[in-house]
Parts: structure tokens; C-alpha cells; sequence
């Protein structure tokens, strides 16, 4: 029953991230899709894969809006992307991770791109092709139930105005080679080399085309983040996607090494009110396991302000010290401390227990 009510509280909080994330997707969303639709297949996304309510918040709300500026659906019928639970440095992280149907569809939205796709050649295929100043490509399907293992992957496609079709092809042992790469460097993941490897083999050769293909910002963004991830790397772009999921979470996605998953409240007691209370100085004795401060520019481009983001081990998290207050918490990490607030959640000061038995002698 306990892991039941955690698994709820997770969602909870995850669906009331998303819920602040919302007036802000309406700016970024591609044309095609609304926000109300992009979290209602996150919350599908949930229920499918439970362990995406282990990864941590902002890795979470990153993919969802990466997704929705792509205008790529995750994890629904159209196979476009994929929200994946990925366990990195010791923490679960999410990661999205598109299909070779979405490439193929960010593909397509230029007017020059008339028909595009990916196939995989198998023993007992008829196949050729040839390159130079008369490049074509043939290729038969076999209608044999056993059709042998895979000898090559290509992705073609035809361009509006070419004389000939442009397209790439993979001897499948490259294909083999770069999976085991991905697999060292991504230990224990849950790839999807593992579950779909004919798709992840078709997606390598579309994103090897994308080379002769019109230039167009959201392919090549969809193929970093793919790459990015087969490489290790983080997905994270400068950009103003970093922004609304700091100002949701309250934590700078630059230090989320140091933020755990979601864990379960605790219950309330008379010596750790909430803040807000209408109680006066009210003060709780905990620790302080993380501290850190992001720095941000309002949108005067000249004010500049902080957000920190204070861990406790009860593990209540506050993020809305002033300055002077922000820098002591981050003096004391790691200590235990009283931490002192006013009604209406206003922070006043935080002490070491040490300094106040020193003080109270």
C-alpha cells in the first residue's frame, strides 16, 4: 500500500510541474499540436512506463518540451518519440529519444522532400545499387517466411526538382558495430537498441541522409538529441527551454547532479510547519544536503536575480531565500541547521545548531 500512495504522490507532483510548464509551451508548441495534448500523452506516457516517475523533474519537463517545439508526440500511435527512464551517474533520468517515423516526418514538412523512407536488406533480397554519375538503387523483398539476418540498412529519398534520388546505405556489421558502441557508453540504459533494433538501425540510416537533405532546424535539432544521447552527452540546449523548467522546478538544470527523484512528503508536525503558516517565527531543525544558486537576467536584459535551490533532509525543498539568506544556506551545506521562517512563508534566517547551543550557554 505504501509504494501504491508513493507512486501517486510521484504523479501528482509530476502532473503539477507539467501543469506550471503549460501557458508557457503555448509560445514554443509547433502549429500542429496544443499543449492540453502534449501532457495528456505524458500522463499516458506515465501509466505505460511507471519508471519515468523516478526520473528527476527537470529532465522530465525538458523532454516534454523539447518534444513539443519538435512538434513530435511521445509515446503515442504515431510512433514519433519516446519518453525513455535512462539511470545515469547514480540517478534515473528521462531522455527523448525520436523514432525513425518522427525524423522521417520533420523530414517530409519541406516542400523539397517529396517522398522519404528506410528499409532494412536481408539475405534473401534481391538488392543493388550504385553510386557515381548515374546513382540508382534497387531493391526486391523476398516473400520467404525466413528471409535470413539483415546485410545492409538505406534510407532513400526522392527531392523535388532532382534528377536522381539521393540515399545512404549501411553494411549491417556497422550497424552491429555502432550498437555495441552505444551499449558500453550507455550501461544499463534502457535502450531502445535493445527492444527495437530494426527501427534504431532504420532511424541510423535516415539521420546519415539528413546530409543531402534541405537544411531545416528541427531535423537537425531531433538528430542532436539522438545523437547526444547514443554519444553519452546531455541533451540540454542553451536556450529557452532551460529557463521555463528552472523557473518550474526551482532548480538549475546546470546542478541537477546533485537533486534526487521525487520523493514522498513527509506528514506535517508542530515542530516543522509549512511555511505560510499564521503562526510567528517558526523554526525546524534539519539539514541542509544541497545548496546551489542559478543566476538569471529579468526581461529588462539589466536586473539580474537568483533562485536558490536549498535541499533538506526531511526533504522539503525552498527556494525562495533572498540573496543574503541563499549564500549562508549554500555556506552550510551539509551542516544541520535551524531553519526560521515568518507567516507567509518568508524566510529569515537559517543558523548551525551548533552556533545556537553556543549561543544559548
Amino acid at each position: 500500500m505504501t509504494q501504491e500512495l508513493t507512486v501517486v504522490e510521484k504523479r501528482k507532483t509530476i502532473i503539477d510541474l507539467l501543469g506550471k510548464i503549460e501557458p508557457r509551451m503555448k509560445k514554443l508548441i509547433a502549429p500542429h499540436l496544443t499543449p492540453a495534448r502534449m501532457l495528456r500523452l505524458a500522463i499516458g506516457a506515465f501509466e505505460t512506463t511507471p519508471k519515468l516517475l523516478d526520473c528527476t523533474p527537470t529532465s522530465l519537463l525538458r523532454c516534454v518540451m523539447q518534444a513539443s517545439l519538435l512538434g513530435l508526440e511521445i509515446n503515442s500511435p504515431l510512433q514519433q518519440a519516446y519518453l525513455v527512464p535512462f539511470f545515469n551517474k547514480g540517478r534515473m533520468e528521462c531522455v527523448l529519444i525520436p523514432d525513425y517515423r518522427g525524423l522521417m516526418d520533420l523530414a517530409r514538412a519541406s516542400e523539397k522532400v517529396e517522398s522519404l523512407y528506410a528499409e532494412i536488406v536481408y539475405e534473401k533480397d534481391s538488392f543493388i545499387y550504385q553510386l557515381g554519375s548515374n546513382p540508382f538503387l534497387e531493391h526486391t523483398k523476398t516473400l520467404d517466411a525466413k528471409p535470413g539476418d539483415p546485410k545492409a540498412v538505406y534510407a532513400i529519398a526522392f527531392l523535388s526538382g532532382a534528377q536522381h534520388a539521393v540515399f545512404e546505405v549501411i553494411p549491417y556489421r556497422d550497424i552491429i558495430a555502432l550498437r555495441d558502441r552505444i551499449a558500453a557508453k550507455n550501461k544499463g540504459a534502457d535502450s531502445p537498441w535493445k527492444t527495437d533494433e530494426a527501427a534504431m538501425a532504420r532511424k541510423t540510416a535516415i539521420k546519415r541522409l539528413c546530409k543531402w537533405l534541405p537544411r531545416d532546424p528541427k531535423l537537425g535539432r531531433a538528430t542532436t538529441l539522438d545523437n547526444r544521447f547514443e554519444q553519452g552527452e546531455s541533451q540540454e540546449f542553451e536556450d529557452d527551454i532551460i529557463d521555463i523548467v528552472a523557473e518550474a522546478t526551482g532548480v538549475d538544470p546546470a546542478s541537477e547532479k546533485g537533486q534526487p527523484p521525487i520523493q514522498k512528503p513527509q506528514a506535517k508536525t508542530d515542530s516543522q510547519p509549512a511555511p505560510g503558516s499564521a503562526d510567528d517565527d517558526q523554526t525546524v531543525i534539519t539539514t541542509i544536503t544541497s545548496a546551489v544558486a542559478r543566476e538569471g537576467t529579468k526581461k529588462d536584459g539589466k536586473t539580474k536575480y537568483h533562485t536558490y535551490f536549498v535541499e533538506t533532509s526531511e526533504p522539503n525543498k525552498y527556494s525562495t531565500f533572498s540573496d543574503t539568506l541563499g549564500a549562508e544556506c549554500i555556506a552550510l551545506e551539509g551542516k544541520t541547521v535551524n531553519l526560521i521562517w515568518r507567516a507567509a512563508g518568508q524566510y529569515r534566517n537559517v543558523v548551525g545548531v551548533s552556533e545556537v547551543s553556543e549561543a544559548s550557554e
